[in-house]
């Protein structure tokens, strides 16, 4: 979430919305970088537990 709102309620509420990060503008480009690098691991991060999650109901369904 990049927002202009300062305050610590707009991001619990961002986070609540299904935000992964929070960051003010404006910003360095640096750790805007940094922040996007690191929201794109953690997203991945899911998807891949995930894909384990779902690859073991199938498994156990199938009595493997």
């Amino acid at each position: 979430m990049f927002t202009g709102h300062a305050t610590e309620e707009a991001a619990i509420e961002g986070m609540k919305m299904g935000a992964l990060d929070y960051l003010m503008k404006f910003c360095d480009i640096g750790i805007l970088m940094k922040k996007i690098q690191k929201v794109k691991t953690k997203k991945t991060r899911q998807q891949e537990k995930i894909a384990e999650v779902i690859a073991l109901q199938i498994a156990l369904r199938r009595g493997v």
